[in-house]
């Protein structure tokens, strides 16, 4: 039984928006670990009723190279999740926005709104919802 039952409220869709993988990066988590540990969180969530993990790439650590290239090993993981497996859908990815960093971890509030926008976008277009 989900909460949802318990008060009344239908839900049509359950899904997880799904954006970490820095700390992967930093700890030099190998693709075949990310991808592992992963997919075996999203089972949980299935057990749950969750239908879809909607994927955002992982942006960057801003310092001068080798950092991101550990990055770059989660991101590349993540495509190809989502490429190898119909759980998971690529919606987005900070990786273009690697400009529009205010510091070496964060990015300025208008990548944020300019990620989570194609997101919605992106999710909404799946779905079939204009």
């Amino acid at each position: 039984m989900r909460i949802s039952d318990n008060i009344g409220i239908n839900i049509g869709r359950t899904f997880v928006v799904w954006c970490q993988g820095e700390s992967d990066g930093d700890d030099k988590v190998p693709a075949d670990t990310y991808t592992e540990n992963t997919k075996e969180l999203f089972n949980i969530f299935k057990q749950h009723g969750v239908q879809k993990c909607f994927m955002v790439q992982i942006g960057h650590y801003r310092d001068g190279g080798t950092t991101d290239t550990r990055y770059k090993v989660i991101r590349d993981a993540q495509a190809a999740l989502c490429e190898n497996d119909s759980d998971f859908i690529l919606a987005g990815s900070f990786e273009p926005y690697q400009s529009d960093m205010k510091d070496k971890y964060h990015y300025n509030q208008t990548a944020y709104n300019a990620v989570g926008k194609t997101v919605g976008k992106n999710i909404s277009e799946f779905y079939g919802v204009n």
